[in-house]
Parts: structure tokens; sequence; C-alpha cells
């Protein structure tokens, strides 16, 4: 055995990040309901994660079309009714996903070459078998051997017309088609194995924000403690309307509702989440409906 590496200590300067799920119960909301955003009886937390999921389907594709970032952050708060917060929260997570797509098409490209490789050589084997049967004229054994050829023909071609479809997004700088609400539950639905109101649920299920230091923490999603009990709020930007231009000619939006409820935390973080609180860090939220 080799000697253990030592551990790479941690600067205290750069700070440790790490990651805490809790479960929030939504309780208090706005009266109000926008007849232009709204859609049917949705509530306006459903409304708005509805259009926070659309903007970032919306930016993906306008990001693969090489618009930037500032361009699509300006027309996106028309087109979905966000706040120039979680509109560009939404482009960024887009921009995420486009980057992790180019990263895994290098591995998915050397994944589908090792497959391509067994599959030949099991094709290899299963004509080795067929010409020994042939040779002992075992009728049995030559049908069998016939069936198994046709089916690893038929992988092997799948697999080499799956790699050569990887190879021209690599040499030509695209990726892959990319399905929102997984590829898995699309061909489910596809064979009538779920629903189209899971597929649509799952494509609208989530709300992002990311921490803001200027604003001691995270404005569209905000943490607090009170009586000894954690609470989230959530901003429904979409329920803000205009009021007016400032000197710049930039929109005058009056103050948008918010969402409030308790929010439940694991015994284990509490303290780090009123540490974070008091110290007023910023912090990120991901808000992911359950099932």
């Amino acid at each position: 055995m080799g000697k253990p590496k030592k551990k790479k200590a941690i600067n205290p300067i750069e700070g440790i990040k790490y990651t805490i799920c809790g479960e929030w119960f939504p309780d208090v909301y706005p009266a109000l309901r926008s007849l232009k955003w709204s859609r049917g009886d949705e509530d306006p937390l459903d409304t708005e994660m509805r259009l926070f999921c659309s903007c970032e389907r919306w930016a993906f594709n306008r990001l693969l079309e090489d618009r930037s970032r500032e361009e699509l952050k300006k027309e996106g708060q028309g087109t979905f009714g966000l706040n120039s917060r979680f509109c560009d929260d939404a482009i960024l997570k887009a921009k995420e996903v486009a980057e992790s797509q180019k990263q895994l098409l290098a591995l998915e490209i050397e994944e589908t070459e090792k497959k391509l490789a067994r599959a030949k050589r099991k094709l290899g084997w299963a004509e080795k078998d067929l010409a020994k049967a042939v040779k002992s004229n075992d009728t049995a054994k030559i049908e069998k051997g016939k069936r198994t050829i046709h089916g690893r023909k038929a992988a092997v071609k799948k697999l080499a017309d799956k790699l050569a479809a990887l190879q021209a997004h690599k040499e030509n700088g695209t990726i892959p088609e990319v399905v929102f609400g997984g590829r898995s539950l699309w061909k489910r639905v596809c064979k009538g194995k779920a629903s189209r109101e899971e597929w649509k649920n799952a494509r609208q299920d989530r709300l992002y924000a990311r921490g803001d230091e200027t604003r001691g923490g995270n404005l569209n999603l905000r943490m607090s403690r009170r009586n000894g009990e954690f609470s989230l709020s959530v901003t429904i930007s979409h329920l803000s309307e205009r009021k007016g231009t400032d000197s710049k000619g930039r929109p005058i939006m009056t103050r948008a509702p918010r969402v409030t409820g308790k929010l439940w935390l694991p015994e284990k973080h509490r303290q780090k989440a009123l540490m974070l609180l008091l110290s007023r860090t910023p912090y990120s939220v991901e808000l992911i409906k359950g099932r």
C-alpha cells in the first residue's frame, strides 16, 4: 500500500461552501392574481416558477445562437414578466446547462467508444461460434447463432451511429439536444407510461436565486429567523407593476408581493444557517417543488 496523501489545507479566507436541504411550507399568499401572466387557477407561486423555467429554456436556445447575456436579460424581463434578478439567474442557469453539456460530450464520446469496442468483440465471438456450429452441422446452434449475430450487428450499428453523431457535434461545436424535464420521463410519456401533466410539472417545478452581498443575503428568496423558527419568503416578481420611468428611462416598478411560510431545516444545519443570517453572508437558494 502506498503512503496516504495529506489532505490539502483549507484557506479560511476562501471560506467553505456547503449545501443545506430543507422543506418549506408556504402559507401566506398575495390575494392579487395577474390576468396577463397566470393560467387557470394556479397560485402566484406556481406562476412565478413556470415563468422562471420558461425563461431558462428560452435563454438556453438563445445562448446557442450566441446572443449576449445583457441582451437576453433586457428582452427576457418583458417576455416573461420577471424582475431583472430572476431573469438574470434563469439565464445563468441556462448557461450552466449548456456548459455542462459541452463537458459531458467528451465523456459520452469516450464511453460510447468503449461500448462500441465491446459490442464488436461480442459480435466477433458470436461469428466464431456460428462458424463452429456450421462446421459441426449443428442445426440448433446454427439458428441460435444467426439470431445472436443479427442482434449484435444491430447493437454495433446503433452505437456506431450514436458515436458518429456525437463526434459531429464535437467537430461543429454544437451539443446534443437537451430535454428539459428529463429525457427518461419524456420517453415514458411517449410510451404512454407517464402523463403529459407529469411532464409539464417536471418542466416548471423550480425557482432559483443567487446570493447578493449588497442585499444582505438573497433578495428574491430570503431566509429569516424569528421566535426560534426559520422562515422563507419568495418574491413574486410578475405581480410587480410599472409606475413610471427614472431619469435614465428605466422602468420604476411597484414593490413585488411575497409568498411566505415556515422553513424546516435539519437540526445539524440550524446553527450554520443562523450564523449565515447574522453575518449577512450571501447565500443562493433553489426551490424545487415536491412530487
